[in-house]
């Protein structure tokens, strides 16, 4: 990070990261319950504050994996990994301190499921909002090559 554009972009992407999962956990979590018929479900203010937690520490781990330039492709697969297993460590001691689920096995399948669906998620919408900026990019440069050869 040489110049501070790239510095904002990170940080942009950080807060993009932290967005996303906060959001899906919420929406993801509102919705199970309709869809289990257990409509009881409560948020208290600690449920919140972990939910902040997790999306934000999950940003600035990201800021981290992303801020390396140029790695090679088994070490940005190590980094992918390392990122995973964090996430996960943490989500999982962060919902068993909160207790969002028991030490039964089937309650900490499902959790595990729910961090793989968010994980996932949020890992498919960074692709395609890469995939879209990219887009932009090579039709602006496009353009500006077509103007150039019409000239």
């Amino acid at each position: 990070m040489k110049n501070p554009e790239e510095k904002e972009n990170i940080f942009s992407i950080m807060i993009n990261i932290s967005t996303r999962v906060v959001t899906l956990i919420f929406v993801i979590a509102t919705l199970i319950p309709y869809l289990t018929g257990d409509t009881n479900q409560h948020w208290s203010f600690t449920d919140i504050w972990g939910v902040l937690l997790i999306g934000i520490i999950s940003g600035l781990m990201f800021g981290v994996y992303y801020a390396l330039k140029r790695p090679s492709k088994a070490l940005t697969n190590f980094f992918f990994i390392c990122y995973f297993l964090m996430i996960n460590a943490l989500v999982l001691g962060l919902g068993f301190k909160l207790n969002w689920f028991s030490t039964e096995l089937k309650s900490v399948l499902f959790m595990e499921g729910m961090f793989l669906l968010v994980f996932f998620l949020v890992y498919v919408l960074v692709y395609v909002f890469d995939f879209n900026q990219t887009k932009k990019i090579n039709q602006k440069l496009q353009d500006r090559k077509n103007r150039r050869s019409g000239e």
